[in-house]
């Protein structure tokens, strides 16, 4: 069954990828057809890294991915990241318990931009991950729960990109 919530969210990414992928440069009454496009990195055998820092202003953990991106044409890409993942939970006084787990994941991608001439690029793929999770809850009435956990999955993205200089 489809939820309300997921046709908006669905609903939000359509009109997101419509309003990204619009190019103002390429309206109708545009007269100068000898303007170049405005030039980016998206070349056949360039590299980026890129850098994801989540939740950088809680001081119990850190959520963050490194990732190097390798184009194999202007529109195709290989993305390969690693991800490291930390959370202290600060005792709570009511229970009594404590939690804290770090992961660490791997993931590769496969990154395809429709049109890599636009001011505003919108990219999609997919690809898959790995992540090792690690986790302990203490309790001072129980005891101490230690657990261990991989998972290997899919994932499906779906951005822009905007490149300040070339």
């Amino acid at each position: 069954m489809i939820t309300f919530p997921f046709l908006r969210i669905l609903a939000s990414i359509f009109f997101f990828a419509a309003l990204v992928s619009f190019d103002p440069q390429a309206s109708i009454c545009q007269t100068d057809t000898t303007e170049t496009p405005r030039p980016n990195s998206l070349k056949a055998g360039s590299w980026a890294m890129m850098v994801q820092i989540e939740g950088a202003v809680r001081f119990s953990g850190y959520l963050g991915t490194v990732s190097g991106k390798y184009h194999i044409t202007n529109n195709e890409a290989v993305r390969i990241g690693i991800s490291f993942n930390t959370y202290a939970d600060i005792e709570n006084k009511n229970d009594d318990n404590t939690r804290s787990y770090s992961s660490l994941g791997l993931s590769i991608q496969y990154v395809h931009y429709p049109k890599s001439t636009a001011t505003v690029l919108l990219f999609f793929g997919g690809g898959a991950f790995f992540e090792n999770r690690r986790e302990t809850d203490k309790n001072e009435v129980i005891g101490t729960s230690e657990y261990s956990n991989s998972y290997l999955g899919l994932s499906a993205l779906l951005g822009a990109e905007w490149f300040a200089t070339k």
